[in-house]
């Protein structure tokens, strides 16, 4: 008897697997409420001193849901107490606004939701209410830097950014009583430049946020900062330990190396040792740039692009699209697949087309290890260059948007160029279908597609759904790259007996990193009721898969601070993406792009069983049979520009 042969119906499937790929819900982005701020001048309230901090507190959904704002306040009162013997000439003064509500006491009524404020070991000092303000517009911030700097006036000055961070596109910060809005980078040289300190600059600018160590940021502050500390990728919850503090009070601070370099080092080793010490396993780096050396960076970076012929863009466009995988990429917390901020120099590396860029190459890296002047990093994070930058990804439906946004950052005019074309090559918009699944005699799934077609594939995973029982509707149990791909075009996997569970309940494992010594996968959950993803890895020393951490999916593009750990009383929920089918012969083509904006739980997932962590062996992982004869097996397709193809489905 011939085995049924389906297809997917509608573009849903693609969606919704492309949004757990990038790690957000599925969703739309709200636009900003904007509100004039008055920009003033300011009389000195203080005797100078010899260093000024500010600190730019946009509390949003980290203050609301779980205290970081108040806790970090906290950190620093004690840092400037455990210097109060010989207490340093320094004034730490804080904008705290963007939450719509408080834990810190003093927050707390109606109309104490915006504050400015000075801290000192004795706690908050020379409190002011303000009304409501968005911090996400520049004036806002240019108003409390002239007032810091005009109200505190001091020799050295030093300013943190304390928020969400989304890298160049999205920028820094999310004001959640303006709808969520942000600085991007241009608004942020824009709050800068025109403050009272846009032509002497800062010591150092610290960025407490997710995914602000870019090139582009970089860039953006050039000229207004000796040292730019920021983190190419996501930060765990606790952000920056404010212990940092103390190094002000040290002997020798500032006399030996300047200011911000060593205010910099302090930063970077109060962070790699708090998580340290908290053995939290989660990739953490933090960079120390020394803008100092961004003109040389640009001097060899420039060079570098333009070597590349104009002839050759498209064959770097097709190279890259294959080769994407392979790039380190930030953000990978929630998924590495599809993000859009990659390693500046593993890019670069990939960016060698011809023989002349291979000097130049070399002249970038030095110019590179310059300016990323020193990095905390642990785990995988170890290697890299500690400089992200911006690659766009076919599989962004806002992509036309972003590249309007990204061309007004400010950075390199030839890579804005380069990633305009890279753009619209992959906007170019062609509906694949690959068909003839088969089953092999060996108990194998194969795929003959044609060598011409195989150029086109960037990615190819064996792609298990099962039957839910109801009606035509298949949820996704697993994609796995353990494909075997020839030459002549001949895909063929081995479907595994048993998938990875909980307490008898299998998983839905997608993988987004496959790499020789390690691979990871992430699993879509109910957390105590929150939309998660577990994120799940295989090495030399977890063979058998380790649950590493759980990270909440936003309905949002800021990189989210939250990371679970799974323990003892937590409820779990398995969610599998759903997709509907129909008999191969009936069905039209699918199409790669979400079904709609609005996050439905019961829409696009099928919920498995909720269970309860109840002991520590319920926290290890298991293998799970699954009812193989409500099995379906196809193949997911990738493509050189990031979009997702599912071929047929057939029973084995």
């Amino acid at each position: 008897m011939d085995k049924k042969k389906l297809r997917i119906k509608g573009s849903g499937i693609a969606g919704t697997l492309g949004a757990i790929l990038a790690g957000t819900a599925l969703f739309t982005i709200s636009g900003s409420a904007r509100q004039g701020t008055l920009v003033q001048q300011y009389e000195a309230g203080a005797p100078p001193a010899e260093y000024t901090v500010m600190v730019y507190m946009n509390g949003s959904d980290l203050e609301e849901d779980c205290g970081a704002a108040t806790a970090d306040i906290t950190e620093m009162i004690r840092a400037l107490d455990g210097m109060k013997e010989d207490p340093p000439s320094l004034n730490l003064v804080v904008e705290m606004g963007g939450a719509a509500s408080w834990q810190l006491p003093q927050m707390q009524g109606e109309g104490h939701e915006y504050s400015r404020f000075r801290l000192t070991d004795q706690g908050v000092e020379d409190m002011e209410y303000m009304s409501l303000r968005n911090m996400g517009e520049p004036e806002t911030l240019t108003d409390f830097i002239n007032f810091a700097s005009q109200t505190y006036p001091a020799s050295h000055y030093g300013l943190v950014l304390w928020n969400h961070g989304a890298g160049p596109v999205e920028g820094y910060g999310s004001d959640s009583n303006f709808d969520g809005d942000s600085l991007t980078l241009s608004e942020l040289r824009q709050a800068v430049s025109t403050s009272f300190r846009g032509q002497e600059g800062f010591d150092f600018v610290s960025f407490d946020a997710c995914l602000m160590g870019g090139i582009e940021t970089a860039a953006c502050l050039d000229g207004m900062a000796d040292y730019v500390i920021a983190s190419p990728e996501l930060e765990p919850q606790d952000g920056l330990d404010y212990g940092w503090l103390t190094v002000f009070g040290d002997e020798e601070f500032g006399k030996t190396e300047p200011v911000g370099k060593m205010a910099g080092e302090a930063i970077l080793d109060s962070y790699e040792n708090w998580y340290q010490e908290k053995g939290q396993d989660v990739p953490v780096t933090m960079t120390l740039i020394d803008m100092e050396a961004y003109d040389s960076f640009h001097e060899a970076f420039h060079p570098f692009l333009a070597a590349l012929p104009p002839d050759q863009r498209e064959e770097l466009f097709e190279k890259l699209g294959r080769e994407r995988q392979s790039l380190r990429v930030f953000g990978s917390r929630r998924a590495d697949t599809f993000s859009e901020m990659v390693d500046l120099m593993d890019l670069m590396d990939a960016c060698r087309m011809v023989p002349e860029q291979d000097a130049l190459y070399m002249e970038l890296q030095d110019a590179v290890k310059r300016l990323a002047a020193d990095t905390a990093a642990s785990g995988k994070m170890e290697d890299t260059s500690g400089l992200s930058i911006y690659l766009p990804s076919g599989s962004n439906v806002q992509l036309e948007e972003d590249m309007g946004i990204y061309e007004h950052a400010g950075f390199c005019s030839a890579y804005q160029e380069l990633m305009m074309d890279y753009a619209a090559y992959l906007a170019y918009d062609e509906e694949i279908f690959w068909e003839n699944v088969e089953n092999g005699k060996d108990g194998t799934v194969c795929l003959e597609i044609s060598p011409e077609e195989l150029t086109e594939v960037a990615g190819a995973y064996l792609a298990v759904f099962c039957d839910s029982g109801k009606g035509t509707d298949y949820y996704m149990l697993s994609t796995d790259s353990d494909v075997e791909i020839r030459a002549d075009g001949k895909l063929q996997a081995v479907p595994e007996k048993s998938y990875p569970g909980l307490k008898g309940e299998i998983l839905c494992l997608i993988e987004t990193i496959n790499l020789e010594s390690y691979t990871e996968y992430m699993a879509p959950i109910l957390y105590n009721g929150r939309l998660c993803t577990m994120e799940i890895s295989f090495d030399d020393e977890h063979d058998d898969g380790e649950i590493r951490s759980i990270v909440p999916v936003e309905n949002s593009r800021q990189g989210t601070k939250e990371v679970y750990t799974l323990k003892e009383g937590d409820r779990i929920c398995p969610l599998y993406p759903f997709a509907a089918m129909e008999e191969a012969s009936e069905t039209s083509q699918t199409e790669n792009m979400p079904a709609d904006a609005e996050i439905d739980l019961d829409k696009h997932y099928y919920r498995g069983k909720e269970i309860v962590m109840e002991t520590p062996e319920d926290m290890r992982l298991e293998l799970v049979e699954p009812e193989t004869d409500r099995c379906v097996y196809g193949y997911m397709l990738v493509d050189l520009r990031q979009k997702i193809y599912f071929t047929e489905f057939t029973e084995l």
